[in-house]
């Protein structure tokens, strides 16, 4: 839920998500259905099975590349942040049981904390590494779905790009390239300013899947705002949005944050006030133990100039935080503190105002 609508402005702009993820070769492809894990042993947790409903990266890997401490730390930073999120974050490999008990007997500094799997005689490698005609290091992200959303590498930053959409299942690839000439088709009506043909695209696109694509809603809403100049006929939209979305507190905050942060949005037209009404809405169906329901409460005190709003909702979220995630609500809490404070140097000088 966080900032997704900046995620989905980068895959908008540059539309090239789905790309490079088509060109592995082999059988195994992004968009095919997982294969199963076979696996000799689990070192360091129970065993795990791909299951829809769950989000897996996948690590293939050999202890004696040259690479292997950048991997594993790649794969354990993104355990430890997204774990909370839904993310299975695995490590497999075909190494002798005995020697990866000893390899991470010496990386004990390191704490990992991801499962790692002995593969059981090389056919979990075969199902998914010789099948996609990759070799080790290779990563696979596995979407709720149960079909391959990524194969690769973390060399860029596509995988990043779209996990947390594939964690808030709004990602599908097949979906994506089945859509994709519908999005090129509305932005380039966008950029001759042809709105009829735009928004015809664009309802094209969100056809598709509600959910998937309900990110481009918003796009509808900056043309109508931004691009037409018409804020009369982009709040009637959004209205429509708020009943049609109004069970998906993902989409609500999504808007809710667009509306206050987006750079594209100008201060004379930003309604904070309709952000907050959203804000509100999408936090009534959070858990009171996410910590994302009161930072996005306080995001939107804080863009709203209420500062102390902002910073108790921020305490709020530290404090309910998990502790590997808390640096992450301390910051943006400092620059809560931070920006109360200016504003209360400023009323005790008021000639800095000038």
């Amino acid at each position: 839920m966080r900032m997704m609508w900046q995620i989905f402005t980068t895959m908008v702009i540059g539309l090239a998500i789905t790309t490079s993820t088509y060109s592995a070769e082999g059988d195994l492809r992004v968009g095919s259905v997982a294969p199963g894990l076979d696996i000799e042993k689990w070192i360091n947790s129970g065993e795990i099975t791909i299951q829809n409903g769950k989000v897996y990266l996948i690590m293939f890997f050999s202890f004696d590349d040259r690479r292997m401490s950048k991997l594993i730390a790649a794969l354990q930073e993104r355990h430890e942040y997204l774990a909370q999120e839904g993310l299975i974050a695995v490590g497999i490999t075909s190494e002798e049981v005995e020697v990866v008990e000893d390899q991470l007997e010496r990386r004990k500094r390191e704490k990992l904390t991801f499962p790692i799997a002995v593969d059981r005689r090389q056919s979990t490698s075969r199902a998914w590494l010789d099948a996609a005609g990759r070799e080790a290091p290779t990563f696979f992200l596995v979407g709720k779905r149960g079909r391959i959303q990524y194969i690769g590498d973390f060399s860029d930053d596509e995988i990043d790009e779209i996990m947390p959409q594939v964690l808030e299942g709004r990602y599908d690839a097949i979906l994506y390239e089945q859509a994709k000439p519908m999005i090129r088709a509305a932005e380039n009506a966008r950029k001759v300013r042809n709105w009829r043909m735009c928004y015809k695209h664009y309802d094209d696109v969100i056809k598709v899947d509600t959910f998937v694509f309900a990110l481009y809603t918003l796009e509808k809403y900056e043309i109508m705002l931004m691009d037409q100049d018409d804020p009369e006929a982009a709040s009637k939209y959004a209205q429509t949005l708020v009943t049609e979305y109004a069970d998906d507190p993902a989409f609500l905050a999504d808007f809710s944050e667009k509306i206050a942060t987006d750079p594209e949005i100008s201060d004379a037209k930003r309604n904070l006030e309709f952000a907050m009404q959203l804000a509100e809405l999408a936090a009534k169906q959070i858990d009171p133990q996410d910590p994302d329901r009161y930072a996005l409460l306080a995001l939107i005190h804080y863009h709203s100039g209420q500062y102390q709003q902002a910073i108790q909702l921020q305490k709020k979220a530290y404090f309910t935080a998990h502790p590997e995630e808390k640096e992450h609500y301390k910051r943006t809490l400092r620059n809560y503190q931070e920006a109360a404070q200016r504003e209360s140097a400023k009323v005790r000088d008021p000639s800095d105002q000038e």
